[in-house]
Order: C-alpha cells, then sequence, then structure tokens
C-alpha cells in the first residue's frame, strides 16, 4: 500500500513543448539572446509508471524518492505563448511504500540545462527564491527508443495566485519560440508518456 507524505503538498504553474528531434541548440542560443543564462548540463535517470492519464504522473526522481503529480486546472494567460492560452497547475506529493512491478517501469534518461528567474523574470543570482520559474531545456530519451525528445518547460513555483503572473512576467521577457515553426507538442509529461506505446497492454 501506498502513503503519500503528510508534506504541505507543492503546487506549480507550467507549460511545456516538445519536439521529436534536436532542438536544444536553437533554443539554449535564443535564450542566451534574451539574457537567461543555462547551468552546465546534468544527467540524470527517472523512473516513470506510465498511468494512462494526461492528468496524473508519477515518477521516482533520479532514484530517490516516488513522486505523485496531478493536475489540477488550466488557468488562461493574458497573453499566448507559442499558441498556448493556458498554463497548468500541478500539485505534486512524495509517495511512499509504493508497490511496482519491474516490468511496468519505464526508465528515461535526460540530459537537462536549467536556469531560475525570479517573479519579474529576471536572472537569479543562485539565492533561494520562494518564488520564481524554473527554464527547463532538456534532451529526454526513454530506456530503448530510438528518438531523442527535446523538451523546453517553464515552471513557476511560489504562491498559488501568483503563479500565473510569474508566468506572464517570463514570456514577456521571452517573446515567442524560435522553433514556432516546427509546431511542438504541447504537453506535460502525463500526456506524452500517455501517447506513447511503451508497453504491451494487452
Amino acid at each position: 500500500m501506498s502513503a503519500i507524505s503528510a508534506g504541505a503538498p507543492a503546487l506549480t504553474g507550467e507549460i511545456r513543448f516538445w519536439w521529436p528531434n534536436g532542438q536544444t541548440g536553437v533554443l539554449s542560443a535564443w535564450l542566451e539572446e534574451k539574457g537567461v543564462t543555462l547551468s552546465a548540463a546534468c544527467e540524470r535517470t527517472d523512473i516513470y509508471i506510465p498511468t494512462g492519464s494526461s492528468a496524473v504522473n508519477l515518477k521516482k526522481r533520479g532514484g530517490e524518492q516516488w513522486e505523485l503529480k496531478t493536475l489540477v486546472r488550466e488557468v488562461p494567460l493574458v497573453v499566448a505563448f507559442a499558441g498556448r492560452q493556458e498554463c497548468e497547475l500541478w500539485v505534486k506529493h512524495e509517495v511512499s511504500a509504493l508497490p511496482v512491478s519491474d516490468d511496468r517501469q519505464l526508465k528515461v534518461n535526460k540530459t537537462r540545462w536549467l536556469a531560475c528567474l525570479d517573479p519579474r523574470g529576471e536572472m537569479t543570482t543562485g539565492e533561494q527564491l520562494a518564488a520564481g520559474c524554473q527554464v527547463e531545456l532538456s534532451e529526454v530519451r526513454p530506456e530503448g527508443a530510438e528518438r531523442t525528445w527535446t523538451s523546453f518547460c517553464l515552471e513557476a513555483f511560489g504562491d498559488t495566485d501568483g503563479l500565473a503572473e510569474c508566468l506572464q512576467a517570463v514570456i514577456a521577457r521571452l517573446g515567442d519560440l524560435p522553433c514556432a515553426n516546427e509546431r511542438p507538442l504541447i504537453a506535460s509529461y502525463a500526456e506524452w508518456l500517455s501517447g506513447q506505446d511503451y508497453f504491451d497492454r494487452a
């Protein structure tokens, strides 16, 4: 039986884009042009349990704690970003004692580049923020898959009422995506995984 931690759940406002080809060079150059300096690349392998639902995401982050994220609702944005007029609010819990068979676990290898902006959309100097927006650029390859995906995400954190406003500040700074002509898939990890046939479900 699983157990959800008693700590306060974390709520984030997110927009995530996917390309089934290499876009990291274009995106990192665009961010640098906008004054957003990414960290050095870091590699991590997460374990996902595809739930079949675009509103439920279950993963073990880097071999550590299981994490359950559920979609709360969509919140409209004043200005659209790459055609997306809403952001998604997700609530996150830590989960322990989760009995899941190995054949249902999907290893996903990631190379990530990160930056953190304050609620006004300004670069930070490394201090811990109570509110702000993480910018994440990733190369993502599920174990056994032939294709490496490019993923770009804006993830606002902090007070619930300020999440959409924080995203709007970052969007105002960035403008539009440079790869918009590639028509990215707009989807959370949960939705992306639910659309991929990784297992024989018969």
